[in-house]
């Protein structure tokens, strides 16, 4: 839960960085929390997250991007979860070849790595269905939408307070007078629909 809601202080994160670090943490969360770091063959993050180049430069770009991303971590929710964190997206990134296949290795800051390894609050996400949505914010949108599903709502915040956490790009200080309308015309709406589609087509298939 304490992942739901990431608000972004330095960079922007992009919908591809976004599904790639729920690859690395659905590993992590199976190789366990006594780790000090992870360990998977390469192919199967870029062929999960959707990565459409095995170039390593831009897989670099990527992580180097996760690590030096700062990020608060914080529940919709006042109150829920055991603190607030501040920390980048990974402590650190590694590739290597061994053996003739690529791996990537990963760790996660100190501060947080028993609530994102081994949490206490948690919802359930499906990869599959996360890996179809093409923005940031229905990717956003899809998990806190698992995480409050038997609830009904999330609680109540700002709209200045969502904005970061679905578009992916730092606050700033001054925002224009229409600034809400545009951001519920070309993120909220945007991601709603986006959302919607893949339960509609799972509804027809069944």
């Amino acid at each position: 839960v304490n992942t739901l809601a990431i608000v972004p202080r330095t960079r922007k994160i992009t919908a591809l960085a976004r599904k790639t670090y729920n690859v690395l943490l659905f590993h992590a969360q199976e190789q366990g929390v006594e780790r000090d770091a992870y360990r998977v063959p390469l192919n199967r993050v870029i062929k999960t997250a959707g990565f459409n180049s095995n170039d390593h430069a831009v897989i670099k770009d990527h992580l180097r991007a996760m690590v030096s991303t700062t990020v608060e971590w914080q529940s919709p929710t006042t109150g829920e979860g055991t603190h607030w964190n501040v920390c980048g997206l990974l402590a650190h990134a590694t590739l290597s070849k061994e053996g003739g296949q690529n791996w990537i290795e990963w760790s996660y800051a100190k501060n947080l790595k028993q609530e994102l390894i081994q949490p206490t609050v948690f919802a359930r996400l499906r990869l599959d269905t996360l890996m179809q949505f093409r923005s940031h914010a229905a990717i956003v949108l899809y998990e806190i939408g698992t995480r409050y599903v038997a609830v009904g709502r999330t609680a109540r915040q700002t709209w200045q307070w969502w904005q970061p956490v679905l578009t992916g790009n730092p606050a700033t200080e001054k925002e224009a007078p229409d600034a809400y309308r545009f951001f519920k015309r070309d993120t909220i709406l945007k991601a709603m629909a986006e959302v919607r589609y893949p339960f509609y087509a799972c509804a027809d298939v069944v």
